[in-house]
């Protein structure tokens, strides 16, 4: 499971990555186009050099994140617990868990050139689930853990809550400071993400309409509407790259989980 954990985060690590440097580059005022979500992200992997290689071990990493994700929502090898902020994370995981799946299953659909229409997103996936099956309070209360996740992720950015999964006994000092502004930086953007698309999915479950789903590109896009939208946006997106960075980080220095 520590293996199958490392694969993930460095797929996920590569996709924020991503997704963080053409936001930026938007912002930067460098680029043109929509803002890109994780299955723009796919294509922009795809366009590389090898880019077929590149995207087939992200699409393994994918699944390798969604299965990590689904172990920590079932298993809890985090020993999380059963407390209602437990719970909500551990829910929220099981939604991440379907969304990653979903992913690498868009990552090798561009991989035998089928066309992946808009941003495939975790969020996005659950609206689409729920609403029609379940109903629209199980997708509003989707939305409200995913808010409640927001909250807890800029909490963890702001007192760097993240470090106790990290040996820093075999860190240097310049890599602990390196790694506490990074991760903060990165759970801050991700936490402000948390909150947008969380806003939207309670607005699918108030309008009854699963359009309303919005993903990754499309809380970037609302964070550039704002007054000083370009400002935002491109802190948002630094953010991200550090994110990103920081799943790197968890690869060398994460405590094994059994």
């Amino acid at each position: 499971m520590n293996r199958v954990a490392q694969l993930g985060f460095a797929a996920k690590g590569l996709v924020a990555i991503m997704i963080g440097a053409l936001a930026l580059r938007l912002a930067l005022g460098s680029g043109g186009g929509d803002l890109a979500g994780p299955g723009d992200a796919l294509r922009e992997f795809f366009s590389q050099p090898f880019g077929w290689f590149i995207l087939a071990v992200i699409a393994l990493g994918l699944w390798a994140h969604a299965l990590w994700k689904l172990a920590q929502a079932l298993l809890d090898p985090e020993r999380k617990g059963t407390s209602l902020t437990a719970l909500a994370e551990r829910i929220a995981f099981f939604v991440t868990a379907l969304g990653y799946a979903a992913l690498g299953i868009a990552a090798v659909q561009l991989l035998f050139g089928y066309r992946v229409a808009g941003t495939t997103s975790p969020q996005e996936l659950a609206a689409l689930l729920l609403t029609p099956h379940v109903g629209r309070w199980a997708t509003g209360l989707v939305g409200v853990i995913i808010v409640v996740s927001g909250v807890l992720q800029i909490r963890f950015g702001l007192t760097a809550g993240f470090r106790h999964v990290l040996r820093l006994d075999e860190m240097g000092a310049t890599a602990r400071t390196a790694v506490a502004l990074i991760g903060g930086a990165g759970y801050l953007a991700l936490g402000v993400i948390s909150l947008i698309i969380g806003y939207f999915l309670i607005r699918v479950a108030l309008l009854y309409d699963p359009t309303q789903a919005r993903g990754w590109g499309q809380a970037l896009g609302f964070l550039a509407d704002l007054r000083y939208g370009r400002w935002a946006l491109g802190v948002v997106a630094a953010g991200l790259i550090c994110y990103g960075l920081y799943f790197i980080f968890l690869i060398l220095y994460r405590v094994e989980i059994y």
